[in-house]
């Protein structure tokens, strides 16, 4: 089995030197630069949403079971 290792930077590091880019960064550079900013939100938008409709789908079925008088547990929020 291969293994592999995962060296894809997060944002909270990347956005510095995006910024630093940014600063000194020729017109045309800059246009490159904001892409990858709006990249990052809509992915942390979507994330954001996911999460969200997850917490829905949990209270749901925590209420689904509440009302049949089970034990509810809840599983843990990723």
């Amino acid at each position: 089995m291969k293994k592999s290792i995962d060296i894809t930077p997060t944002w909270e590091a990347i956005v510095p030197a995006l910024l630093e880019a940014y600063a000194s960064a020729s017109p045309m550079k800059r246009e490159d630069i904001r892409a990858e900013f709006l990249k990052m939100a809509k992915a942390v938008d979507a994330y954001a949403r996911a999460n969200e409709m997850k917490r829905e789908e949990i209270g749901t079925e925590f209420l689904k079971m509440a009302k049949k008088h089970e034990q509810p547990q809840m599983p843990p929020l990723q």
